[in-house]
């Protein structure tokens, strides 16, 4: 009696065990990526695949003015303020904003955005199209360096 109740708890386990894991497979694979729950700023990570010539243009240019830098931005890609973190829709976004390679946040508005974060010498800045959902699957960016004074 024993021997057959450890062998139906065995059996039992290894079910649980293996619905587990396909559950997961299953969630992997599906088309629109999960939003990470601590910080809705996070870019999700894209499978690796052949790059494709994106139909989005990102383009950017820096300026100071009264002793801080801002961003003027032009891209073809619709920045959805309606849509962002809820509702993946083709051809609309958000810029992601990295500043000496850290993640600094989204960017929804093109013209006069302000630099936060810069140190005196050469910052790099690098813009990333990404999707409402926080993928950065269209595959465009934009790299520039300012030099801040010292």
């Amino acid at each position: 009696m024993k021997k057959l109740f450890f062998t139906m708890l065995s059996l039992s386990l290894i079910a649980l065990i293996f619905v587990g894991c396909s559950t997961k497979e299953t969630n992997s694979t599906t088309a629109e990526p999960a939003v990470h729950q601590q910080s809705e700023h996070q870019p999700i990570a894209e499978a690796d695949s052949e790059p494709e010539e994106s139909q989005y243009t990102l383009d950017a240019t820096a300026y100071k003015e009264n002793d801080s830098y801002f961003l003027n931005i032009e891209t073809n890609l619709n920045i959805s303020k309606e849509n962002y973190g809820i509702k993946a829709v083709e051809g609309e976004g958000h810029i992601h904003l990295y500043i000496n390679g850290s993640l600094i946040g989204p960017i929804q508005e093109t013209s006069g955005y302000p630099l936060p974060m810069m140190k005196k010498g050469t910052n790099e800045i690098k813009l990333v199209l990404a999707t409402n959902k926080h993928a950065e699957s269209y595959k465009v960016s934009k790299e520039l360096s300012i030099e801040v004074e010292e």
